[in-house]
């Protein structure tokens, strides 16, 4: 009676592990597609234009896609001819992170910054990720390049993977202060009739308009009327510049795996197994 009631006991033990090992299966596979590569790093502004001596700030923006953020490496490289690394802060995305590496290299034109967070603090969507202030030295086009070779992103997953699949460089224009041109505003003036006083002259060019009566007769002697200056009015138009909106790149969401037949078709059969054996120990 004993041998039959120990033989259940771990035939339902056996039973139950069955639905245990199926979600384990499942589980693994939901970290593992979250770790797959769909990271993606902009700059913003992207396209922008600065003068000589203007300290400006740019942002290295993250979206994460399907994966868990817990660190990330950042090389930029830029012309330290045109511009001036002057300070690099961690941004909004990664609130709690420790600062690893904070690197400005102006002899080279490159920024090192590396920061890492504990996998409870894994974050993911979009955001500031690093915050960089330059300064234009001199006038000119610089671009600010991501180096993707170098840059690491990671995550939850395996140990050492690369999250980073895309980055998006952005160029800066420095203009030298003295060679922007003067605006001058121009003012139109409205004349005022003869006779009213109190208004000022129109600075406008008069323009002669004659009368039909004759000016001069067949003796020479003046019968017309003196020309009267119609001023002509001045025309300010304004032209709006149009700033573009830069277009967030959206990650391609990966599809769920679900649980590989094999593996299913493995812990079934093990099952039905397990029950023929017991069942013929039970009849013994």
């Amino acid at each position: 009676m004993k041998r039959k009631v120990l033989a259940v006991f771990i035939l339902l033990v056996m039973l139950a592990s069955i639905p245990v090992g199926v979600f384990l299966v499942k589980k693994r596979q939901e970290i593992q597609l979250r770790a797959a590569p769909a990271t993606v790093l902009s700059l913003f502004p992207e396209v922008e234009d600065y003068e000589v001596d203007e300290v400006f700030t740019l942002n290295v923006n993250i979206d994460t896609g399907e994966n868990l953020i817990v660190s990330a490496d950042i090389i930029l490289n830029y012309d330290p001819s045109i511009l001036e690394g002057v300070e690099v802060t961690m941004g909004s995305f990664l609130p709690g992170a420790q600062e690893l590496n904070k690197n400005i290299n102006n002899d080279l034109g490159k920024i090192i910054y590396s920061l890492y967070t504990t996998q409870e603090n894994a974050q993911q969507g979009g955001g500031a990720l690093v915050s960089i202030t330059f300064k234009g030295v001199a006038p000119g086009t610089s671009t600010v390049v991501i180096d993707k070779s170098l840059s690491l992103i990671g995550g939850l997953g395996e140990k050492g993977q690369n999250l980073l699949v895309s980055a998006t460089d952005s160029s800066y224009l420095i203009a030298d202060a003295e060679s922007q041109p003067t605006i001058t505003p121009t003012q139109t003036l409205t004349p005022t009739p003869i006779g009213v006083g109190g208004g000022e002259e129109p600075t406008a060019t008069p323009t002669p308009t004659t009368t039909d009566q004759d000016l001069d007769d067949e003796n020479g002697t003046g019968g017309g009327t003196e020309p009267t200056a119609t001023p002509t009015p001045t025309t300010t138009s304004t032209s709006t510049v149009s700033t573009p909106t830069p277009t967030p790149v959206a990650s391609e969401q990966l599809p769920d795996a679900g649980i590989p037949t094999p593996t299913f078709i493995f812990l079934i059969s093990g099952g039905v197994l397990l029950v023929l054996s017991f069942y013929r120990l039970l009849q013994s």
